[in-house]
């Protein structure tokens, strides 16, 4: 199958979902430009990626970096008992 027949049927089922089934439901516009622009991203990549020799090692590489990372807290959070103080482990901290 053609490259562009697959980009076409790609767009056209993203289409579908999100202003078919996503939209109509949740009613959130700004999301809608988020989920059409992952899904043009991915499948660009996906395409560049099939097209070039290098594809089996610079594929999870790109995963690697381009994956999500999760916000990371500064420190644990703090440890409460049932009373509302801070745990076992001494007098309550100030402003608690």
């Amino acid at each position: 199958m053609h490259r562009i027949a697959v980009f076409g049927m790609d767009l056209l089922a993203v289409g579908l979902l999100v202003f078919g089934l996503y939209f109509p439901r949740h009613r959130r516009r700004n999301l809608i430009v988020a989920y059409l622009g992952v899904n043009v991203g991915v499948l660009a990549v996906a395409g560049s990626l099939s097209s070039s020799a290098v594809g089996a090692g610079l594929g999870p590489g790109l995963l690697g970096v381009l994956s999500p990372r999760s916000p990371r807290a500064p420190g644990p959070a703090p440890v409460r008992d049932r009373a509302g103080g801070p745990g076992p482990s001494g007098p309550p901290a100030p402003g608690w």
